[in-house]
Order: structure tokens, then sequence, then C-alpha cells
């Protein structure tokens, strides 16, 4: 007769090594199990303006699984050594349970953490019996068998024929958002700028605009003499250029207004939110001081001034964050909300000095990366002899790795890279939203001048995800 397989295994596998099984019917047998599904812990304000509380933070608390088991053998001695095996499995400091239901087609993992027994009890009989119960501390949730989503190329021109500048991860499975591990195995020490895009339709999302189909300000002018092979874009002229005649911080690029979202309404409404705004320029020389920054084309609000790299290559400069439609409701779509398209007479400019030097700036592309889900800003290496490394950023134990080129993360062969050289990581690590379109705008930057980060739009990454799906309690056949 079939079983619920419980089982202390040594991974996460479709066939993981057993250590102790604790429900085979022969010495051990489960009387029950119950695995409650965490509770969601929440963070509550409230005042005597309104009624009721505003529900700012939550999150799943931790849970505990509950096992009575029945140990039964032919002798004291061979009772004792059962229980030990269970005693040592217990004391581990982490560990891994298998559940599976008799009839379901998929098993589940819970990880707990170190246990003891909560009861034990001898009973008088003719064979060797014991009664005992556990309750084993868990994380939140149980995980599914690793997912692998093999994206492919992704290119940093977002004019490119596919996956320019972002890549999307659909049919992601579980019950809750589940960390991903993104893998790039272009071999190349970039530094990786990773942005999600997780609700709504990511595709209604306007996130970028070229610089020459903006409106000239002071000084800045189409260069003329046909595309830069070096710049993104595919017209005639693909880029503006400001001369600084004047030399103050002055309007050089006006006009995009991401905030009327190119006259779609779906885009609109997808555009409410906070972004950083990323700017790719070039220099005409490497000795000037230049500066830019964006504004808002009819109030005073500008973002950070940033001042521009010294050398002549392509760069993406992050010019801070900016917020389109934060005045509205944060419930759009539900009762009585407002979810409308933002339509606001206040697009965006970007302004530029040059407070030495004679070297001119040129523009080429402007790009939003969202910032209310997550954003990973890793910064790998300047070291050049370093190439031939994949990157892996780590959602899981939030960490980012450099890994022996080929080697496999897994399974032992992927060795990591600990010396110099591992970069600096800041912001969110990357989850991936289950029944939902996951899209991750992606810009790539390489130390190619020294120890100055260029942005090349020939570069390009390939992209492997994975992802262990998470669950309340058990796992349907397919999802």
């Amino acid at each position: 007769m079939a079983a619920d397989v419980i089982q202390f295994v040594d991974s996460i596998a479709d066939n993981p090594t057993v250590r102790l099984d604790l429900n085979d019917e022969t010495t051990w047998r489960c009387r029950s199990f119950m695995a409650p599904p965490p509770r969601l812990r929440r963070t509550m304000s409230q005042n005597t303006m309104t009624d009721g509380g505003y529900v700012s933070t939550s999150q799943y608390g931790t849970r505990t699984l509950y096992i009575d088991l029945d140990l039964i053998s032919t002798s004291q001695d061979v009772n004792a050594g059962l229980l030990q095996k269970l005693a040592r499995e217990l004391d581990r400091e982490t560990n891994l349970v298998r559940y599976q239901p008799e009839g379901a087609s998929r098993p589940v993992f819970f990880k707990v953490w170190r246990s003891d027994f909560s009861a034990l009890v001898d009973m008088k009989a003719a064979l060797a019996f014991r009664q005992l119960s556990l309750e084993l501390p868990a994380e939140p949730f149980a995980l599914g068998v690793r997912e692998t989503i093999s994206v492919g190329t992704v290119n940093n021109d977002p004019a490119a024929g596919s996956n320019g500048c972002y890549f999307d991860v659909t049919g992601v499975i579980g019950d809750v958002a589940a960390p991903a591990l993104v893998l790039n195995t272009a071999g190349v020490p970039y530094g990786f700028t990773l942005a999600a895009r997780q609700h709504g339709t990511p595709s209604d999302l306007v996130v970028f605009k070229q610089a020459e189909s903006l409106t000239n300000g002071t000084d800045t002018a189409n260069p003329g003499g046909g595309p830069d092979a070096a710049m993104s874009g595919t017209g005639t002229n693909n880029y503006l250029r400001t001369t600084f005649v004047t030399t103050a911080m002055s309007d050089r690029v006006t006009g995009w207004a991401p905030t009327d979202a190119d006259t779609s309404d779906a885009a609109g409404r997808a555009i409410r939110g906070t972004y950083r705004i990323l700017a790719a320029v070039r220099r005409t020389d490497n000795t000037s001081d230049i500066t830019i920054r964006w504004a808002r084309q009819f109030t005073s609000d500008t973002g950070d001034t940033i001042t521009v790299s010294k050398h002549t290559r392509r760069q993406l400069v992050d010019l801070g964050l900016i917020t389109f439609g934060g005045d509205l409701p944060a419930n759009p779509g539900g009762v009585a909300a407002v979810d409308t398209p933002v339509r606001i007479n206040n697009s965006v400019k970007f302004q530029a000095a040059r407070s030495s030097g004679t070297g001119n700036l040129d523009w080429d592309v402007f790009f939003l990366a969202p910032a209310d889900e997550s954003t990973t800003i890793w910064l790998t290496s300047t070291d050049s002899s370093l190439t031939g490394f994949d990157h892996l950023i780590d959602g899981v134990n939030q960490q980012t790795y450099m890994l022996e080129d080929g080697g496999n993360p897994f399974d032992g062969t992927g060795y990591v890279y600990q010396g110099v050289g591992q970069g600096t990581v800041t912001g969110g690590y990357p989850q991936l939203v289950p029944n939902q379109t996951n899209r991750f705008y992606l810009h790539l930057t390489s130390a190619a001048a020294g120890a100055l980060w260029v942005y090349d739009k020939t570069y390009t990454a390939s992209i492997t995800v994975y992802y262990n799906p998470r669950y309340l309690y058990v796992r349907p056949a397919s999802s």
C-alpha cells in the first residue's frame, strides 16, 4: 500500500538521497503530519481621522511542522538505533523534509532548523514500541524542485531586434514570489543594472527615448554627417551634440514627456511609479569638466548634478530617482480607487554645464529603470584580466559571485572566484512573481577604459534564470 512520503533528504531534487524515511510503514509510521501555512505578519497604522487602519508592510512569518510518529521494531537495540538516526537528523543545523501526499504528482521540500523531540513515550507491548512527536521550525515556504528558464542573448542596444536592453520571464509557477538566480555566461567583466517591472502589463511601459527624437535646447543640434555606429538608433543622424557656447547649467535637450506616455492610455497607467533616469552620453575630450542632471519642464524640481566621467567612450550616467503620478492612490483598480492615465503638462528635460575645457557632449538615448520592485546595481571589476568569468546574481542568498567560465553553479563544477574584483552591489535582489510577466531591464557596462565604465551598444549577455517555486502548502500538478 502506498503512503505519504515524509523523508529527511540531502537536497531539493527529483531523486535526492534519502537519509531517513519517517513513513516507510515497516518500522516508522506517521500518525499525523501538519504543516500549517505561515501567517502573514502586518504592520498597521491608524489614527482618529479615518475609520480602520492602513497596512504599511506585511511579511510571512516562520512555520512549524508537527509530526506524530510510531516507531516499532522487533528489538530494543534496533529501536534505539533508529531513534538515534532520527536524533542525528534533528540535530543538524538545517535540514530538508520532503513531503508528497499519496496521489500527488510532485513533492515539496521544507527547509527546517535544528530541533528536538517534543514528546517521547515508551509503549508497553511485545515489540519495541515508542510514540514520539516532533515540532520542526521551518522557513515560511515549501519549495519545489529548481526550474530553469533559458532566456538567451540580451542586447545592450534598445533598438536591437530582440531583447533590446530587457528580457521577459514568463510561466513562473508557485504560490508566492520566489528569489531568482540570474546567470550571465558571456564571459565579460560587466557591470550590471538590472531593474524589474512585475505588475500590470510591463509591455505597456515606455522606458526609453532616443535623444534625436526630442527637442534641441541651448547650443544643441544634430551634428549631421550620417549615423554614428557607436550610437543607438537607426536614423540618418542618431544623436545630438551640445557645444557649450553658453557654459552655465542650461536646458540642452527638452520635451521628453513619459508622463504623456506617447499618447497611449495603457502606457499612461503603466508609467505611474518611481524610476532611475539613465542617460547614455559621450564626451569629445577627456579633460573638460562637464556635469549633467534632469529637471522638470515647468517646476524647479531637478535631480542630482552628476559629473560625466573623463573619457571619450559612450557611457551610462545614473541621474537619480524620479516619480510620476506619485500623488495618485496606492491601490489602482480597487474599490473606489482612481485608475487613470498620467497626463501632466510637466515633461522632463536634461541640463548640462561645462566648468572648464573646450569639449562637447553628445546625447544618445535616455532610459527609465523601474525602481519600485527591485533594482540590482553590480559593478564587478575594472580588471580586464578577469575576462572569461561567468556572473551570478543570487537572489536566494542575496549575494553575487564570479564563477569559472562554463562551470555549473549547482553541481560543484562552477568554482567561485574569491580574489579582487568581485565589486560592489547596491539595491535589491531579483524575485519572480508567479502568473505574471516578469520584465527585467538590463544595462551592461564594462571597464574597457581602464578604471572608467563604458556603455558599448554592442555588448551582449547570455542569460539563464533559475528559481525554486514557493508554495504555502502542497504543489499542484502543473503549477
